[in-house]
């Protein structure tokens, strides 16, 4: 979503933000005492770059677009720049904010409270979790994974550090767990970077010892604690379950009254560009609250509708596959089953109107879109499919002996299963 030139214009999506707008929104995060960090992805999780065409020679594996080579040149030219343009676009709009307010001090990435109570950009987040493809391409496979990850994630946080000596490096911890405490000290990597501990279940021990906690306290400074409050507990999901999101930050504050880390909260909005979005994020203020209860309105008809067509097509025995197979069923019965699919219809299309109507202050058209594609269309489908199954099914008023003669693809079946026998 951020707003590439040159070089790298093709990894922004078509509803990118514009530049005046990314503006707004740091200055309004700054306004309030709020400072950003930004997440680039320079490893793992490249999607939304590695997928594209005339990208694809960065990837480890051709198959994958997951994982970037950290083996050739091409790669950190091509990292360089997308850091660049990023880092540089955050500096200057903190600089001119700083300069419109009449602030008057060191730069505008100096660490730490700044005058009038804004906050500056210090922190950025290079990413580097769940790197799925590592050490098979032929520049790679003669290195170890720990080697291979290590160097990378060093040569790009040098790379910052050389430019931008004043930012602090932030890199996801997961792939540091299996390590050992001579690997990473020989790397030298807690010079470079600061470990952010993710853990999303309740039982935040279980993933992260006592044992790896010292580890990590004898390599970096600092680390920080990574919760979540949307988007952890499945990809899909309509609402984001509450309990478990709220029990995993209490947890989490137990931890970190022990082990004395900084701490932040995660909100996944998309976890990789070719799937479902996540729970869409919204405050329970104006306008936020008009999308809560949206949403839970939604979610209540939809669980309806579903539960619904369980009933029609897998409980009953008047519309289930094998009535519409064979064309076989009780046409009184087939008439009740379909009675409610119009009004049904007719309920869901209103709430997709609706849902243009309730989020166009909160996200774009294409945001909107692909939820109610996501989320309303395929149920209308089913209602439709439903439909006109029903309609087949109704045509008929003759019906032949039992047993019923069967399918070409089912009688093929049989016979490979008698072969068996």
């Amino acid at each position: 979503m951020f707003p590439f030139s040159g070089s790298i214009q093709a990894l922004s999506a078509k509803n990118a933000y514009e530049e005046n707008e990314l503006k707004d929104f740091l200055e309004s995060a700054m306004m309030h005492g709020l400072s950003i960090m930004p997440l680039i992805q320079t490893f793992g999780h490249l999607e939304f770059a590695l997928k594209l065409q005339g990208f694809e020679h960065l990837r480890e594996v051709l198959e994958s677009p997951q994982s970037i080579c950290p083996s050739r040149k091409v790669t950190m030219s091509f990292l360089e720049e997308l850091l660049t343009q990023i880092i540089e676009f955050h500096l200057k709009v903190t600089q001119d904010f700083y300069n419109k307010n009449n602030f008057v001090g060191a730069s505008s990435a100096d660490s730490g409270k700044r005058g009038n109570g804004y906050k500056s950009f210090t922190h950025i987040h290079i990413g580097c979790d769940e790197v799925a493809r590592m050490g098979e391409c032929d520049d790679c496979k003669h290195y170890t994974r720990n080697k291979l990850f290590l160097s990378h994630v060093t040569s790009v946080a040098n790379f910052i550090k050389s430019k931008w000596n004043q930012l602090n490096i932030v890199i996801w911890d997961d792939m540091l767990r299996d390590m050992t405490l001579g690997e990473m000290v020989e790397s030298n990597i807690g010079h470079y970077v600061e470990p952010m501990v993710w853990v999303y279940a309740l039982d935040i021990y279980h993933y992260i010892s006592p044992q790896l906690w010292d580890t990590y306290a004898k390599v970096f400074n600092t680390a920080w604690a990574a919760s979540a409050f949307k988007g952890a507990f499945g990809e899909s999901l309509l609402l984001p379950p509450v309990p478990q999101h709220l029990e995993n930050n209490l947890r989490w504050l137990a931890v970190i009254a022990k082990e004395g880390k900084r701490h932040t909260s995660t909100v996944w909005l998309d976890l990789t560009p070719s799937i479902h979005h996540c729970q869409l994020f919204f405050t329970c203020t104006y306008p936020g609250g008009n999308v809560y209860k949206f949403i839970h309105s939604l979610f209540e008809k939809l669980t309806e509708i579903q539960n619904y067509l369980v009933h029609v097509k897998d409980q009953s025995a008047w519309m289930s596959d094998y009535n519409v197979r064979h064309n076989f069923t009780s046409t009184l019965r087939v008439r009740d089953l379909i009675a409610h699919n119009e009004g049904f219809i007719y309920e869901l299309t209103a709430l997709g109107r609706k849902a243009y109507v309730i989020m166009k202050d909160i996200f774009d058209e294409h945001t909107i879109s692909e939820f109610v594609e996501q989320k309303i269309y395929p149920l209308i489908l089913k209602l439709k499919s439903h439909s006109d199954e029903g309609q087949y099914l109704l045509q008929r008023n003759v019906w032949p002996q039992r047993p019923l003669p069967y399918t070409r693809d089912f009688s093929d079946f049989i016979e490979d299963i008698k072969k068996v026998n």
